[in-house]
C-alpha cells in the first residue's frame, strides 16, 4: 500500500498536520473524536485505493530481457482489454525472494488476478494463495508441482522431439544439447523429448553431451568458447533449449570462423525475432495463443473461483530455416 505523508493524511482527515503528527507519535494524546476521524478517513482511503485495483491484472515474468516473455503479452492484452482489465507487469528476475515480495505486494493492493511465470521454487506464500483462493491465479509456460491449479503451457516434449528427430534425419549423431534450469517443468519436458527422439531414431548416443546454461545467452557463449579453447568441440550439431542460448552459441561459433550450417548445424527453441533474423531453425511456441488462453482462464477464474481447474497444452511446431544440413563427410574436430 502506498505510504501517505502527514500532509496527505491531514488533507483527507480534515485536521491539522500538527494533529496528525501527535496521532502518529502518541494516539492517546489527542481526543477520541479526532482520533476516530483520522482513522475513519484512512480506512475510507484504503477502501478507495483497493477498489481502484479491482480491474487490475498482474503479469509476473522471470526475465524481462528474454523476448519470449514479453511476446506473450500480445495475447494477454487483447483479451484483457476486451474484458475491461488493465495490465501491470512485474519482473521477478527469476529470483524466488523477489517473486514472493511481488506476490505480497499484489495481495496488499487486491488485484483482480495474477498470471504468473514462476521462478521455479514454490514458496509457502504461493501455496497459501492457491490453497485459500486469496487471488485467482493462472500459471503460464512453467507448470509448478502443485495440485488444483490453472495452467497454460506448450508441448515442450513434442517440440524438442521434433527438433532432434530433424537433426537425426539429416544424419547427426554427435549432438551437443544446451539445457536450461533442470528444475523447471519446461526444461524437464524438453530434455525428455530430446532423449526420446534419440532413442526412437536408433542413434548411437555415445556422441551426445549436455551442458547447462540456465537459459542465458552469456552463459552459453562462454561455455562454447571454453569447449572450443579446450579442443573438445567434436560435435556436428548443437541444439539449444531456448533461442537466447542459441544466440550465445551462434556468436561463439562465428567468432571462431566456424560456419553454420557448413561446419556445424544449429537449432534453437521459442522462435523469437532474432532466430528469423539469423535464419536459424527453431521450435516455435504459440506465444500469442498461450497468452490469450491464460487470460481467458483467468477471466473465468475471477468469475467463478470454485470452478474446476484446467490444464491447457498447446501444440508447437518446427520452423525449418537455413542452419541445419547433413554433417560433413569427413568430420574434423574444431580446436580453434
Amino acid at each position: 500500500m502506498q505510504q501517505l505523508t502527514q500532509k496527505e493524511i491531514a488533507s483527507i482527515s480534515g485536521v491539522s498536520i500538527a494533529t496528525v503528527s501527535r496521532y502518529l507519535s502518541d494516539p492517546s494524546s489527542i481526543r477520541e473524536k479526532t482520533k476516530r476521524k483520522i482513522e475513519n478517513a484512512l480506512e475510507s482511503y484504503k477502501k478507495k485505493i483497493l477498489k481502484t485495483h479491482s480491474n487490475m491484472i498482474a503479469f509476473v515474468i522471470p526475465d524481462i530481457e528474454n523476448p519470449f516473455f514479453p511476446m506473450l503479452l500480445k495475447g494477454i492484452e487483447s483479451v484483457s482489454r476486451t474484458h475491461g482489465y488493465t495490465l501491470m507487469i512485474y519482473n521477478s528476475e527469476g529470483n524466488p525472494t523477489n517473486e514472493e515480495r511481488i506476490l505480497g505486494d499484489l495481495l496488499d493492493i487486491n488485484v483482480a488476478g495474477i498470471i504468473l511465470i514462476h521462478s521455479g521454487r514454490t514458496s509457502p506464500m504461493l501455496k497459501d494463495i492457491v490453497k485459500n483462493r486469496k487471488i485467482p491465479i493462472v500459471f503460464l509456460d512453467r507448470v509448478p508441482d502443485m495440485e488444483n491449479i490453472n495452467t497454460v503451457s506448450s508441448d515442450n516434449f513434442d517440440g524438442m522431439y521434433q527438433a532432434v528427430k530433424y537433426l537425426t534425419s539429416l544424419g547427426h549423431s554427435r549432438i551437443l544439447y544446451i539445457s536450461g534450469p533442470k528444475d523447471l517443468s519446461t526444461e524437464k519436458e524438453r530434455l525428455r523429448g530430446f532423449k526420446a527422439a534419440l532413442a526412437d531414431s536408433g542413434t548411437d548416443t555415445s556422441g551426445f553431451s549436455q551442458i547447462n546454461c540456465e537459459y542465458s545467452k552469456t552463459t552459453a557463449y562462454e561455455a562454447i568458447k571454453q569447449i572450443i579453447s579446450a579442443g573438445k568441440f567434436n560435435y556436428t550439431a548443437v541444439c539449444a533449449s531456448n533461442d537466447l542460448m542459441m544466440c550465445g552459441v551462434y556468436q561463439a561459433l562465428t567468432e571462431k570462423g566456424i560456419r553454420i550450417p557448413e561446419d556445424v548445424s544449429l537449432i534453437g527453441y521459442d522462435d523469437i525475432l532474432i532466430s528469423s533474423l539469423l535464419n536459424i531453425t527453431t521450435v516455435r511456441q504459440p506465444f500469442e495463443e498461450m497468452g490469450k488462453n491464460a487470460m481467458l482462464q483467468l477471466v473465468s477464474a475471477i468469475a467463478s473461483p470454485y470452478m474446476l481447474k484446467s490444464n491447457i497444452i498447446l501444440s508447437t511446431g518446427l520452423i525449418i530455416r537455413n542452419s541445419c544440413k547433413m554433417p560433413p563427410p569427413f568430420f574434423i574436430e574444431i580446436t580453434h
